[in-house]
């Protein structure tokens, strides 16, 4: 009796580490499609919406710069950032964000509210 205990014991457990490691390869998965998409979209030429320039004036207080994120996510992270009259490109309307180009800085894109856009 013992010994069918034992190996009953020995199959969830290992049931348990099959079923978690799998859990494991799924997340490895699915970040590393998101990166790849991501680094898609870096690459992916996309036809302006409009343009506009920065103001770096928000509720009558000057932040100095404007962030731009890799996201809309709360877990973002700053791709670069632009002073007040910097030119963009208007790529994308994500409400309450655009996605916008720096026209005269190199690889400089990103999300940003939209009250730091003054649209031309």
């Amino acid at each position: 009796m013992k010994k069918a205990f034992y190996i009953i014991l020995i199959l969830i457990l290992t049931s348990c580490v099959h079923q978690k490691k799998a859990e494991q390869d799924i997340k490895i998965d699915t970040v590393s499609v998101q990166t790849k998409t991501k680094d898609l979209l870096e690459k992916e030429e996309i036809v302006p919406i409009g343009t506009g320039r920065i103001t770096t004036i928000a509720d009558g207080f000057d932040v100095q710069q404007v962030n731009l994120w890799n996201s809309t996510e709360s877990n973002r992270t700053i791709n670069c950032y632009l002073l007040n009259g910097d030119k963009v490109k208007i790529l994308k309307d994500e409400d309450p964000y655009y996605f916008v180009q720096a026209v005269n800085k190199n690889y400089c894109r990103g999300y940003c509210m939209k009250g730091f856009i003054i649209k031309d």
